[in-house]
């Protein structure tokens, strides 16, 4: 994954979907923790744009 380029906004709401839920991509488990750091806890969006 090449993280200089900014990934779509529907992907940022899946992103955002799954956390709000707890689950990973494929409902197996828990929301992993390394994403964690790019989601606001307050309001459950994507936070660090910049990053992706």
């Amino acid at each position: 994954m090449d993280i200089n380029e900014p990934i779509h906004e529907d992907v940022h709401e899946s992103i955002e979907e799954h956390y709000k839920k707890d689950k990973n991509a494929m409902g197996t488990g828990p929301f992993p923790e390394v994403m964690k750091k790019y989601i606001d806890p307050e309001d459950k969006q994507v936070s660090r744009w910049k990053v992706w």
